[in-house]
């Protein structure tokens, strides 16, 4: 229908229709939006009348499409600006020398790459860097140096981090390091420089038995049992390797591998379970046992797996979250692969994913505490005079630390396996007639716990499959206004008006806003029942 003449030049009436297109997308419309949604004219009127997308936006307390989704604003790039972030490129990515074109828009920086152009070309923006900044790097990356002793013990001494020992020439080209084994081999083999970085060979580390030795099967199991004892569970290939017992490892092929091994002793081997740490917690990997662990024993109050920023679009989760001294919370993550190392696919997807949750915690000016996989293969004692040294720095603690010498109270923990949670589940199982209880089910039991450790063994489809549970049978109770009324007016009556979308996914409501939508939006069912949206109560409230 065709506005009067003077409609668009109110503000009123611009706010008035934008209210609900704003909650039904939760953000601002960019102007494409409203044209297709036939809004050509409120279009027009937000930037001829009433000074254009950004300031309407932020006068109604919306986001654009542009912030939402983290693009620069129009004039952004200034002068100032694109030095700025570029610095803080070379910084972020600790480079000696100019990045080229190609791997600034290889990484996403396509725009600081245009506004270098715009102001002048790449050779005059390096030229104002010296003369202005007095910023000078090299114009090319450093060139590999050929090969000398010291070269090939460092990239031996990275190689050890890696697997724990010293390898053999032939495992080195397994490895694809054959330029590294020539190296080693022209200069004596790797005996001289495992003497010189002080650490034994591969040989040295399998210690010597007799012929025969570990073919049988009880002296496999004398050597297990005070390994077994101390950890209280049959150790993982990971827990040999950080104890120094690649021998035993070795001996688990004569056996056709770990877990038969462990059946022939009377034991089992679950790699795929979770892990209750000492007090409580349930973790994935031995790393974060050992980091669990020395919160525990040290009197270090920590959370594990929660959000890092509820806000926004990237909704990472934190290995491990501690308050420091001045409460201020310090988050850890205990990262899979080398920072960088792109020597496979799946190592190039997980370093740009840890690339992107970096950014987060520095946007959201979190302070992150990275441990690198390779820690953990290191001596139980370094390991852990390293994690103290992090929480002085850090402010976490700094005297009274707990640890009696007992390096492998930091792997104890407990094996939860799915059989275990099955037994768990039953009770809710059983009152649920016999189907798979869902999510919202088990939360409003309160057993969020439960929805977490089935979700960390594969999720409820998963599950449901491999115990052969029936699914819960589907019901269309939304359709039904007494329903919908009965959940939805308890929220109304508590924030005196509708609540919004946000507020619905944080309550872990996101039936009730799905159902709201089905009836046509804030907007139609604020109309239908009388109650105020967030926006119109708080516009009533100035």
């Amino acid at each position: 229908m065709r506005k009067p003449p003077g409609y668009w030049q109110n503000w009123d009436n611009a706010l008035k229709e934008l209210k609900p297109i704003c909650e039904e997308l939760g953000r601002f419309p960019s102007q494409t939006e409203l044209n297709k949604k036939g809004y050509k004219t409120l279009a027009r009127a937000i930037s001829k009348n009433f000074g254009g997308t950004e300031k309407v936006a932020k006068k109604c307390g919306y986001d654009t499409y542009d912030q939402s989704i983290g693009r620069k604003m129009l004039g952004y790039w200034t002068f100032e600006q694109t030095v700025k972030e570029y610095l803080f490129y070379i910084e972020f990515n600790e480079l000696t020398f100019y990045p080229t074109k190609n791997e600034l828009i290889h990484n996403g920086k396509h725009d600081m790459y245009g506004s270098i152009q715009k102001h002048g070309g790449y050779q005059k923006f390096k030229d104002v860097l010296k003369e202005t900044y007095n910023f000078v790097l090299d114009e090319h990356p450093p060139r590999e140096i050929k090969w000398n002793f010291e070269k090939a013990k460092d990239e031996l001494f990275k190689v050890y981090q890696k697997v724990g020992y010293i390898p053999t020439s032939g495992e080195l080209d397994k490895m694809g390091l054959q330029s590294l084994r020539g190296a080693i081999d022209q200069r004596g083999g790797v005996k001289p420089f495992a003497s010189a970085l002080g650490l034994q060979t591969k040989a040295e580390t399998l210690g010597i038995k007799g012929s025969g030795y570990w073919k049988n099967i009880e002296n496999v199991k004398k050597e297990l049992v005070p390994v077994i004892k101390q950890l209280g569970h049959f150790p993982s290939y990971t827990e040999l390797k950080m104890l120094q017992r690649i021998d035993i490892l070795g001996s688990f092929k004569y056996y056709k591998g770990i877990e038969n091994t462990a059946i022939l002793l009377g034991h089992t081997y679950e790699p795929k379970t979770q892990m209750r740490t000492l007090d409580g917690h349930f973790v994935r990997s031995t790393y974060e046992v050992i980091l669990d662990n020395f919160f525990f024993i040290n009197d270090i109050s920590h959370e594990t797996e929660g959000l890092i920023n509820k806000e926004g679009n990237n909704r990472f989760m934190y290995d491990f979250r501690v308050k420091d001294l001045n409460n201020n919370f310090v988050h850890f993550e205990i990262w899979g692969y080398r920072k960088g190392s792109n020597q496979s696919e799946i190592e190039s997807q997980y370093n740009a994913k840890r690339k992107i949750k970096e950014e987060v915690y520095k946007k959201n000016n979190l302070t992150l505490v990275s441990l690198e996989e390779y820690l953990f293969n290191k001596d139980f004692d370094q390991i852990y005079d390293y994690l103290v040294e992090v929480c002085i720095k850090h402010n976490i603690k700094t005297t009274g630390f707990n640890y009696d010498g007992n390096y492998l109270e930091l792997l104890v923990y407990n094996i939860y396996s799915i059989q275990d949670l099955y037994e768990d589940l039953k009770p809710y199982i059983k009152e649920n007639n016999g189907y798979m209880p869902t999510a919202n089910f088990l939360r409003n039991k309160k057993r969020e716990d439960l929805v977490e450790r089935l979700l960390r063994f594969g999720g409820f489809v998963v599950f449901r499959e491999k115990f052969k549970l029936k699914e819960t049978p589907r019901t269309n109770k939304w359709s039904s206004d007494d329903f919908f009324l009965k959940e939805l007016l308890p929220l109304c009556e508590k924030l005196e008006r509708l609540p919004t979308s946000t507020e619905l996914l944080e309550l872990n409501r996101g039936d009730l806003l799905g159902a709201i939508y089905r009836r046509g939006g804030f907007q139609k069912v604020s109309d239908e029942l009388g109650i105020l949206t967030k926006t119109a109560y708080n516009k009533k409230k100035q």
